[in-house]
């Protein structure tokens, strides 16, 4: 998860835990821990914008409701749990958390609350652990559930700084999606959860729809859409068609950014793993700010090796289309005829979104 991401969370608490490829972390596990299987990214178990069933889920929730409520019982779990188990347990939270916003239930997140229980702040990143700790009172705010209690209850059977955290959150519960890198979107299948980063975002026109809108567009191909985040940034990197300064420039001046990452079928390409596919979508402060950054998006020299890269603009918004392989040595799966396919559909989004902007 991490690409941008990482760089963008690393700003402001070193590491963001939305985000993360769990599926490649994914080890062998203790018997001892009753898991079996495990999550898995291509079927969709990582995505915050939708929620994909997985029997991992009702593993994971016998194991945490047969284990006795007590500081000694949870602490040998804790001690038996290996590095896999609790990307698992972190996995599991974060999933009960996007659950509970889609289908307006906060049932779900006593048995979150309990799987961050079990996280070990001495051998797990505490940036995770606070981080999806703080979905997890996020979602109990949004399900006007009293937490307080809960998470001192929690608190008892946590240890280091999982306690500290938890104690935290019983004294001051996280309220605010955007604090936890979260932002909430009005769906007609329900509320469905984004990423959101701490760029700028001063859209004139809602662009969240136009980016589901976008997400489809990939996943008529051979693509899955495995992340919507916004307040993001377009790296300048892309924009080699002019000099690096006014590259920085064009990218910095984007109003508003969403980025919509997707994974490509491993069954289309031996090394699909290390593919990249990003739309970058954007409003620009005006029509020829937009035009400038489609156009430095677009030549053919100076780009970076091995990037197929698209730009596209409708009045003030545009899209810059990345695809490249990710792994040296491994051919990129797009190049430039093969990622024109995606020019006519998003070009036809952005047209539709452009004529909704406000004079």
């Amino acid at each position: 998860m991490w690409r941008e991401w990482v760089s963008l969370c690393a700003r402001r608490v070193g590491a963001c835990p939305l985000h993360r490829d769990t599926g490649a972390m994914l080890g062998k596990r203790r018997r001892t821990s009753g898991f079996a299987g495990r999550y898995d990214g291509w079927e969709g178990h990582y995505d915050l914008f939708r929620f994909v069933p997985a029997e991992l889920d009702q593993d994971v929730t016998r194991f945490i409701r047969a284990l006795p409520e007590t500081p000694e019982a949870y602490a040998v779990a804790r001690s038996e749990l290996e590095q896999g188990d609790f990307d698992v347990l972190f996995s599991f939270a974060r999933r009960m958390f996007v659950r509970s916003v889609l289908e307006s239930d906060p049932g779900c997140l006593s048995d979150a609350l309990s799987a961050v229980t079990l996280l070990d702040s001495d051998r797990y990143d505490f940036r995770d652990i606070y981080g999806v700790a703080d979905l997890v009172s996020l979602g109990m705010s949004l399900g006007a559930v009293p937490s307080a209690t809960r998470f001192r209850d929690a608190a008892e059977l946590a240890a280091g700084g999982t306690a500290e955290r938890l104690r935290g959150l019983a004294d001051s519960p996280q309220v605010e999606p955007h604090r936890s890198l979260v932002d909430i979107v009005e769906r007609p299948e329900g509320n469905v959860v984004i990423g959101w980063g701490i760029d700028p975002y001063a859209a004139s026109h809602d662009l969240r729809p136009l980016a589901f809108e976008l997400a489809d567009v990939i996943e008529s191909d051979s693509y899955r859409a495995s992340s919507i985040d916004g307040a993001a940034s377009l790296p300048g990197v892309w924009l080699r068609g002019v000099d690096a300064n006014l590259r920085e420039r064009l990218a910095a001046g984007l109003k508003a950014c969403i980025s919509i990452r997707a994974q490509l079928d491993p069954s289309e390409v031996k090394h699909a793993g290390e593919q990249m596919f990003v739309i970058w979508l954007g409003e620009a402060r005006d029509e020829a700010a937009a035009a400038a950054i489609a156009e430095a998006a677009s030549p053919l020299d100076g780009r970076p090796e091995g990037a197929r890269i698209l730009g596209l603009a409708s009045g003030a918004l545009v899209a810059v289309v990345v695809a490249r392989s990710t792994y040296k040595g491994v051919a990129s799966y797009e190049n430039d005829d093969s990622l024109s396919r995606f020019g006519l559909p998003i070009q036809l989004a952005l047209d539709r979104a452009a004529g909704e902007l406000p004079e």
